[in-house]
């Protein structure tokens, strides 16, 4: 690399990455023409790549997730590859993959990038959290009578999945609504009629695919 140095034990911190051929000369000061040797050793010294497997990801069930890890670093005229672990057995190669989960979940994806040098630093790991949103499902159950001035009840505890976390929407169809954490309501219709009562279940996630809506029918005598 254009320095050198004395001494039959020497050290060298190269500055950049690449192969190094050193040369080292030996004399035993007889000052003969047989009095010098010389031998020479190939370094190769790598850069570590730096594996980028990109943004955390959250998205519904069914939706294919495309995984980049075109924003990983890699050193100049490597051969380097990159392998996916989707954390549900399953896994892909490549710097841009996509993938199906088939059940909602957390998942932790995993991008091991290898630059091809076969060096102890030829290799870098890099992971993304990946949230599978699976679409609540609605249920509503209620008595389909009752009278005027009556509590009645809702219950919505038979939706999908009943967990601690959603949120209820209740519209009674008689112009009052309400929102709860709890899967089971009361109501009193001060008039009598048909109503017709809707709940929404959010599980609070934030997809596109969070909400689902279900309907009833009760008769106010």
């Amino acid at each position: 690399d254009g320095e050198k140095g004395e001494g039959p034990i020497v050290s060298q911190v190269y500055k950049q990455p690449g192969v190094y051929t050193t040369k080292l000369t030996v004399d035993d000061g007889r000052g003969t023409v047989c009095s010098t040797a010389t031998d020479t050793a190939t370094i190769n010294l790598n850069k570590r790549p730096v594996a980028n497997a990109g943004k955390d990801i959250n998205v519904c069930l069914g939706n294919v997730v495309e995984f980049d890890g075109s924003a990983s670093i890699v050193p100049s005229g490597s051969n380097a590859t990159y392998a996916w672990d989707f954390g549900d057995g399953t896994k892909g190669e490549g710097a841009r993959v996509t993938h199906a989960y088939e059940k909602g979940g957390k998942y932790k994806a995993v991008l091991m990038l290898n630059d091809g040098r076969g060096t102890k630093c030829s290799t870098s790991v890099s992971s993304v959290n990946v949230s599978i949103n699976a679409s609540p499902k609605a249920c509503l159950v209620n008595p389909s009578i009752a009278c005027v001035g009556q509590k009645v009840t809702f219950d919505a505890c038979c939706s999908e999945p009943n967990s601690c976390c959603m949120k209820y929407t209740w519209d009674f169809g008689d112009g009052e609504t309400l929102e709860s954490g709890c899967c089971k309501v009361t109501h009193v219709y001060k008039k009598g009629g048909n109503y017709t009562v809707r709940v929404t279940v959010d599980d609070k996630k934030g997809t596109p695919c969070s909400l689902d809506t279900t309907s009833s029918n009760i008769r106010i005598n």
